[in-house]
């Protein structure tokens, strides 16, 4: 398994899209799915094209979707920071939709941790631009995981 974030629009209607988001640090991976606001990516894609010229200890958020049952999807949240050595280091913390289980809902989770480097970040940024604009359906950000 290769480390990575890949995004990936399944449809779109006026208001939003829904993404799939898989996550892999090389050993595990996680897949759930998000809804997400056309101006919400646009965002998105405007505050990591800033963040990735900070590489002198800029940190960014990149969260879509909520945590909890209160939510139609899942959630994901990725935090961007760059070390010393202008490495980007990546904590994502994913959540799958809730499902009813035998006594209560549920719903999977995860936390991994990547590192990728700023070349790599403005790939993505590339690509969630067009993912954004409607010109592409996917967006990968290559990576490293802790096991390399």
């Amino acid at each position: 398994m290769e480390a990575k974030i890949e995004f990936v629009k399944n449809w779109s209607d006026d208001d939003m899209s829904q993404l799939t988001i898989s996550s892999c640090d090389g050993a595990s991976r996680f897949s759930h799915e998000v809804y997400v606001g056309h101006e919400q990516l646009r965002n998105a894609v405007r505050g990591l094209d800033a963040f990735k010229d900070d590489v002198y200890g800029g940190m960014y958020d990149l969260r879509f979707g909520t945590f909890g049952p209160d939510f139609a999807a899942g959630a994901f949240h990725a935090r961007f920071q760059f070390d010393q050595h202008a490495d980007l280091l990546i904590t994502v913390h994913a959540q799958s939709r809730f499902v009813e289980f035998p006594i209560n809902q549920v719903a999977s989770e995860i936390t991994l941790y990547l590192t990728a480097l700023p070349s790599q970040l403005d790939d993505f940024v590339r690509a969630l631009r067009a993912v954004s604009d409607g010109h592409a359906d996917s967006a990968t950000l290559d990576a490293a995981g802790p096991y390399f």
